[in-house]
């Protein structure tokens, strides 16, 4: 099964930084359909309940896990997610072509192990199961849903085991993908061009210029993506656009940590009287920032700059920033799942140095009567609300100023800000708050 071997490619390159979704579109360049669907099934699957399954296999084993090379506990995790989730075809010979995959990736020395620990998970997948039995309700609960544990406790401190427990089932709900349509195009007509192509898609009912699809797609494969006539972006990244859009009254707009420049496309399309300036630490992103603004016709609209935020110096005083910090990302898990991995308790206290770092950076450039709108899609207090408390004592010429958003899936946070809660496959979750400087 030659999707196999892929699936240890992409998970290697996980492993060392990629995101899934691309190293996906580099390896399947030459699969079928059927073998690319395949490839996508399970390597999505290990890394929406990477943990449980290392706990399942850890049952299995008679030597540590970590004591194992990369190449074989990324294809013990195939192997299992495959035999316990995909279900797509005979687990013997889920079995049979983890095993040739893995001599194949030259560790023909531990095919044995891997060949024994899936035979024993294949021959009775239930009891697989039962290994988590003695954990306590938190944490089982957490493992059967894919949330790190480490997330778990901390959202049931920060929220209530109420809605930890909703974002438990939340973190299931597959994410589909939205697309902003552009100023000026008809979204009926676009809709019309979409369905012909065989996608199924309609407007947002909660944003006339969102349009919904019922799956997930390749954007460039969509017609009209590279005429700029709609950007992908989820409902809730929107939001965030919309509420920069609806606080700014005049003066220059800096984007300070732009990325790939989705929301910077949205502010420059909403506002097309309004000086704009966006910087991005990154050079790669940077490159993307830049193919993105010539492919929506906004190269010339905005002052780009790459480098470290910390460390730049705004051409112009601005009178609004947009401040979506680096984060751990957790309001997105469900649609990366392999980000969610990465990030334990010692990254988020990282996260919350660095973020009330830049957001000190903002509130001392922002020009006298200026807003700062500060957002995240995560999910963690330490990286919103806290955020916000800790860095408003340092100042006293600030205040919180109320988010103009509404509606069954925004919710206040208890202090500070405002949360968008994940409660729709084209919806993420974030955090906003809006800050005022007084004088």
């Amino acid at each position: 099964m030659r999707s196999l071997e892929t699936v240890l490619a992409v998970l290697s390159d996980v492993e060392n930084g990629s995101f899934a979704s691309e190293s996906i579109r580099k390896h399947t360049v030459r699969l079928d359909a059927k073998n690319r669907t395949l490839v996508t099934l399970i390597v999505y699957s290990v890394y929406r309940k990477k943990q449980l399954w290392e706990e399942i296999i850890k049952a299995y084993l008679k030597i540590k896990w970590t004591s194992l090379e990369r190449d074989v506990q990324n294809a013990l995790l195939a192997g299992t997610a495959g035999i316990l989730e995909v279900k797509r075809f005979a687990s013997y010979s889920m079995v049979n072509a983890t095993v040739e995959s893995v001599k194949k990736r030259g560790c023909r020395r531990a095919s044995g192990l891997v060949n024994a620990v899936l035979r024993k998970i294949a021959m009775d997948p239930d009891a697989a199961f039962h290994v988590i039995d003695s954990r306590n309700d938190l944490d089982r609960k957490a493992l059967l849903s894919g949330v790190p544990i480490f997330a778990a406790k901390q959202w049931n401190k920060d929220l209530g085991r109420v809605n930890t427990e909703d974002l438990f089932k939340l973190n299931k709900m597959k994410p589909y993908i939205s697309f902003r349509v552009s100023p000026d195009v008809s979204g009926k007509r676009l809709l019309k061009t979409i369905s012909s192509h065989g996608y199924r898609a309609w407007k947002s009912p909660l944003f006339p210029d969102m349009l919904r699809f019922s799956g997930s797609a390749y954007p460039p494969g969509v017609p009209g993506f590279y005429e700029g006539l709609f950007t992908p972006q989820s409902e809730s990244s929107f939001m965030v656009g919309s509420c920069v859009e609806k606080l700014y009254t005049e003066g220059r707009i800096l984007d300070m940590c732009a990325g790939r420049g989705i929301k910077t496309g949205q502010i420059l399309q909403d506002r097309p009287l309004a000086p704009v300036e966006a910087w991005e630490i990154s050079i790669p992103r940077g490159k993307a920032f830049k193919k993105e603004m010539t492919r929506i016709g906004m190269q010339d609209r905005v002052v780009f700059r790459t480098g470290n935020a910390l460390d730049l110096v705004p051409t112009e005083q601005p009178s609004m920033i947009l401040l979506d910090v680096p984060c751990s990302g957790s309001g997105t898990w469900r649609r990366h799942p392999e980000t969610k991995w990465r990030v334990d308790n010692n990254k988020l206290a990282d996260f919350n140095s660095l973020q009330t770092r830049l957001l000190q950076k903002a509130m001392n450039i922002l020009a006298p009567g200026g807003i700062v709108v500060y957002s995240t899609c995560s999910l963690f207090s330490l990286e919103n609300e806290k955020v916000i408390e800790n860095v408003l004592k340092m100042y006293n010429n600030f205040l919180q100023l109320d988010i103009p958003l509404a509606g069954n899936y925004v919710r206040q946070a208890p202090d500070f800000g405002k949360y968008i809660w994940p409660g729709l496959p084209w919806i993420d979750g974030f955090y906003l708050a809006a800050l005022g400087r007084i004088c």
